[in-house]
């Protein structure tokens, strides 16, 4: 028996825009993006499923793609300005469940809930005048999703004794997994050029803040018979801020910001009163949550480029060239397995593992060139 749901979201907002002035010219524009589907699948509260030796195979899948973009040209023989921003947000949630309260017999139970996220935020924009060329550009990006599979009461509930949650399994054994990949990427590009004066903002901001959680809630009862049980959580995804500008004037005055915070949180749990357990000889019950991490000991199994990335770029040329520049990468992901109080974990013929593991990964990166014939400041 299979239970399945599948989810493909792609919100795009795309500006084009080329402009000629003869005196002035002004152009602002602003993009927003959100993807917010949400993706269930599961046995609800209190509901019985009797399979004999057969598999219950439990699927939820979303693909949400948020990717607004803004492409700007604008030329002036006097004065030419452009302020854009572009947002992105994905706000979907993923949920594979087996409810509180229900019974489910069967050969084997697979749950997997899985999720592929993208958050990108672009602009590019290029000012060209004879008098002054600015330019204020904004691209900001972030995830604030989640990806959750769970047996029994959600998290922060307490259950019932009198009425637990029971999976059973004759064969094959339990499996609760709940994976997340998402990467998170602003990249604004200013370039701005005039004889007298050329001037602009490039500011990146990129947030991960999605939750990955793989649960046996209270209560619950899962036992996989002569196959093993493994609840984990995994998270693999990378957050950039990349900021550029380019600027060429008699007097050049650039600022380039760039802000990239990782801070998911990733959870395996098994709640207060719950028994999990194998009786299969050589089988064992796992929980483990993981972030950026292959689930492997041997080398490589850190995957050290990913994480919080934040870069700036900077090149100013004129007679005076002015340039400043601020990055932050903050990589602060909270990785959790807990097996909460009064909950049994047992696999006489095996193993038990209760693990964390994780690679946290900050940089940040700040690249100016000033090129200025009479001052060069930066």
């Amino acid at each position: 028996m299979s239970l399945t749901a599948v989810s493909d979201t792609n919100a795009d907002a795309t500006v084009n825009y080329m402009g000629f002035s003869l005196i002035a010219g002004v152009a602002g524009s602003k993009v927003n993006a959100i993807a917010g589907h949400d993706t269930t699948a599961g046995v609800r509260d209190d509901a019985t499923v009797n399979l004999g030796d057969g598999t219950l195979t439990i699927s939820a899948d979303g693909t949400s793609i948020a990717n607004p973009k803004i492409d700007m040209v604008g030329l002036s023989l006097a004065v030419d300005v452009q302020v854009l921003d572009a947002y992105s947000t994905v706000d979907a949630d993923v949920l594979a469940e087996i409810g509180d309260g229900s019974e489910v017999d069967a050969g084997g139970v697979n749950m997997d809930a899985v999720g592929d996220h993208t958050a990108k935020s672009g602009i590019s924009s290029l000012g060209v005048s004879l008098l002054a060329a600015i330019g204020d550009i904004d691209a900001e990006a972030k995830d604030t999703g989640s990806v959750m599979a769970r047996i029994g009461p959600a998290s922060g509930e307490g259950g019932d004794s009198d009425n637990r949650t029971r999976v059973t399994t004759i064969a094959n054994g339990v499996t609760v997994d709940a994976v997340l990949e998402s990467d998170v990427t602003s990249e604004p590009d200013l370039s701005n050029f005039s004889l007298l004066f050329s001037g602009g903002h490039a500011s990146a901001v990129s947030t991960q803040q999605a939750v990955v959680r793989a649960d046996v809630g209270a209560w619950a009862d899962v036992n996989g018979g002569p196959g093993g049980v493994r609840v984990v959580a995994d998270f693999q995804g990378t957050t950039l801020a990349e900021a550029s500008s380019l600027g060429g004037g008699f007097v050049a005055s650039l600022r380039g910001e760039a802000f990239a915070t990782h801070e998911p949180d990733v959870v395996a749990k098994v709640g207060s009163n719950a028994d999990v357990a194998t009786s299969g000889a050589g089988q064992n019950v796992e929980v483990v949550a993981r972030h950026n991490h292959t689930g492997a000991f041997e080398s490589g199994t850190f995957l050290l480029d990913r994480g919080a990335i934040g870069s700036a770029s900077n090149v100013g040329v004129g007679g005076v060239s002015i340039s400043s520049a601020n990055v932050d990468a903050t990589a602060d992901a909270e990785v959790t397995t807990l097996v909460e109080s009064g909950a049994t974990l047992s696999a006489p013929g095996g193993n038990v593992s209760v693990l964390s593991l994780s690679s946290n990964t900050a940089l940040a990166n700040l690249k100016r060139k000033n090129i200025g014939i009479l001052v060069s400041v930066g």
